[in-house]
């Protein structure tokens, strides 16, 4: 009876990880294809020519500390694999805001993350979207940096300058593995720099603190 007994609850549990492993094919499948869409329709705006990869995601995750209390803001959330990455590395889901301007890619945050905070909206006006008197911990960011145009970049910067706190952390990956971000080389303290090269492309995850 012990025997069937555990044989029974050994194959639960395997369903149960093949029916996790299901959901997360189905939900990687989705978002590849909504991701195409988008960069079809908006090719600048999208500024990758694929999704990130998990592993992207860990490394933008990994910087932002587990034991602060104030808000952590995710901007160019896209479809959702950093927001994923910082949940699973431990980030309290009443802590994230998640910022994306795509109306499409943001009704898909919306189902795919229902608990979280999601809001539709640029990089350049989240002012408007902080709580007031709220505290931010850290500013991960998939903006585009590189790919909008030059006054355009230079505008998001400086308005993250005027918003952030002090002592801020940003998180920004881009595509380019060596060399000063021009945006923000010059006007922000940088930090520690890592490479996920399992990312098509290659992208290089870089720190800042904002002064």
């Amino acid at each position: 009876m012990n025997q069937q007994v555990n044989s029974l609850k050994s194959a639960i549990r395997l369903g149960k990880r093949h029916a996790v492993k299901a959901t997360q094919k189905a939900t990687q499948n989705s978002s590849t294809i909504l991701f195409l869409r988008e960069l079809f329709a908006h090719p600048a705006a999208a500024g990758a020519p694929w999704p990130s990869s998990r592993h992207l995601g860990k490394r933008m995750a990994a910087p932002v500390a587990l034991d602060g209390q104030g808000l952590v803001i995710e901007v160019g959330a896209g479809t959702g694999v950093i927001t994923q990455a910082l949940l699973d590395r431990g980030v309290g889901a009443e802590r994230l805001l998640v910022v994306e301007r795509s109306p499409l890619l943001f009704e898909h945050l919306r189902k795919r993350f229902p608990h979280l905070r999601v809001v539709l909206g640029d990089a350049a006006q989240l002012q408007t979207m902080i709580p007031d008197g709220a505290k931010i911990d850290a500013l991960v960011s998939s903006v585009p940096l590189r790919s909008l145009p030059f006054m355009e970049s230079e505008a998001i910067v400086a308005h993250w300058q005027e918003t952030m706190p002090t002592g801020t952390l940003l998180v920004q990956f881009t595509y380019a593995l060596t060399g000063p971000l021009r945006h923000l080389s010059a006007r922000l303290k940088p930090g520690h720099t890592s490479i996920a090269w399992r990312n098509f492309p290659p992208a290089r995850v870089v720190c800042f603190e904002f002064g």
